[in-house]
């Protein structure tokens, strides 16, 4: 009875299924904007659950938190409320089922206004003659 408790474990454990974890993703970039990054990535094959997305500035030592993309066919996202000329390095991996992808990186910078090409002009012009 032993032996054949024993060749039910050993054929039991020879079937177990482990789950692979997906390849990171491709094609990974940080296109600056106005105090923004457009984060874009290629599509993987997998059908994906969830995208998480994190960012920190280059000099800090961890990543603070992850925010999550629940349309697993969105291939960008915008992180606002940068400060501009600062240096960010961006992560992004994905769920497919219980399975976690490898993580991609890049880094960004994101633009001041004024860099990012937008003017402001004044809409009306006053002169006080008693400051003349």
């Amino acid at each position: 009875m032993a032996v054949l408790f024993a060749l039910f474990l050993f054929f039991a454990g020879a079937h177990e299924v482990r789950a692979q974890t997906p390849p990171a993703l491709t094609g990974l970039t940080a296109t600056p904007g106005e105090e923004s990054l457009v984060v874009t990535w290629n599509a993987p094959t997998a059908a994906v659950d969830d995208y998480w997305i994190s960012r920190k500035l280059s000099t800090d030592s961890s990543y603070p938190s992850n925010t999550r993309i629940t349309d697993g066919t969105a291939t960008s996202y915008t992180i606002t409320g940068l400060s501009a000329g600062s240096v960010y390095d961006v992560r992004v991996f994905y769920s497919v089922g219980i399975v976690d992808s490898y993580f991609a990186y890049t880094t960004g910078t994101p633009l001041s206004a004024q860099a990012y090409g937008v003017t402001i002009s004044p809409t009306s012009l006053e002169i006080d003659e008693d400051s003349w």
